[in-house]
């Protein structure tokens, strides 16, 4: 009885074992072999543009004058940085979800994150909750 006990305990412990392994199988090995195949058969995914590059640079004229969030004046402001603009009237949902989308593009330029910016223009007085949250 002991024996049987001992025999079934290691059959329990080899099939653990061979669980294990199969499952670092899965999960080491197949993404490296999915990877060679893409690369053996040249599999690149499309990527799709959603905005708009202005070529060449526009400088932007108005007549009112711009001011930043602490009301200083903007001139500055728009040289010194590549600029992600986003106009909207008033910032409502739609809007929150375009400004959430910039944040994500900002993130992903990585190395260049000290070299961009963000802007909404808009009419709105209060903007302290977007800054806050953006």
């Amino acid at each position: 009885m002991q024996a049987e006990q001992t025999s079934r305990t290691y059959q329990d412990n080899q099939r653990k074992g061979r669980a294990v392994f199969l499952m670092m199988l899965t999960f080491f090995v197949v993404p490296i072999i999915a990877v060679v195949l893409m690369f053996k058969y040249d599999f690149k995914p499309t990527g799709t543009s959603r905005g708009e590059l202005m070529v060449p640079p526009r400088l932007l004229e108005t007549t009112a004058t711009l001011k930043n969030s602490d009301n200083q004046d903007s001139r500055r402001f728009w040289s010194e940085k590549w600029t992600m603009v986003y106009v909207a009237d008033v910032c409502e949902a739609n809007c929150m979800a375009k400004l959430r989308d910039m944040r994500q593009i900002h993130v992903s330029m990585y190395k260049d994150i000290p070299r961009t910016q963000r802007v909404l223009v808009t009419n709105m007085q209060d903007v302290a909750s977007i800054k806050k949250d953006f």
